[in-house]
């Protein structure tokens, strides 16, 4: 039997990854304001799914670098929040 992430880890992942969907127009913000700015901010929802799925793919095997994978999708939700609010 293949072992897997318990279920509230997944539920964990989903309900942090879900709401970091919204923020593309945030990224898309903080991005343009580079003079050589790049229409890269739909690439953030897909960065936030991306580490949520490998997180949950981690965790039965190493479940510190699961945790570590989760605290990078937090981190970069709050970076990016402050920089859209704070850094203009």
């Amino acid at each position: 039997m293949k072992k897997r992430a318990p279920w509230w880890f997944i539920v964990i992942n989903v309900a942090v990854a879900l709401p970091l969907m919204t923020l593309a127009g945030a990224a898309r913000e903080v991005l343009s304001a580079s003079p050589q700015s790049l229409d890269l901010g739909w690439l953030f929802p897909v960065y936030a799914v991306a580490l949520a799925a490998l997180s949950v793919a981690s965790y039965p095997q190493r479940r510190t670098v699961a945790w570590i994978l989760w605290a990078l999708m937090v981190l970069a939700a709050i970076m990016l929040l402050i920089v859209s609010n704070y850094g203009h």
